[in-house]
């Protein structure tokens, strides 16, 4: 555990953390992708009848 507080505060790489979420999206909706780095603007998404 030492050896891993040193790398982390001393090393040149940093850790970064990914959510790792589910999400339940009807078949109806289009054009929406969930990503944590963008968002999908309202107008692109598109519902199917």
């Amino acid at each position: 555990i030492d050896l891993q507080k040193k790398w982390q505060s001393e090393g040149v790489f940093k850790i970064l953390y990914q959510l790792g979420i589910q999400v339940g999206i009807s078949d109806r909706v289009g054009n929406f992708i969930l990503n944590e780095l963008t968002q999908t603007p309202w107008e692109l998404i598109t519902l199917k009848d």
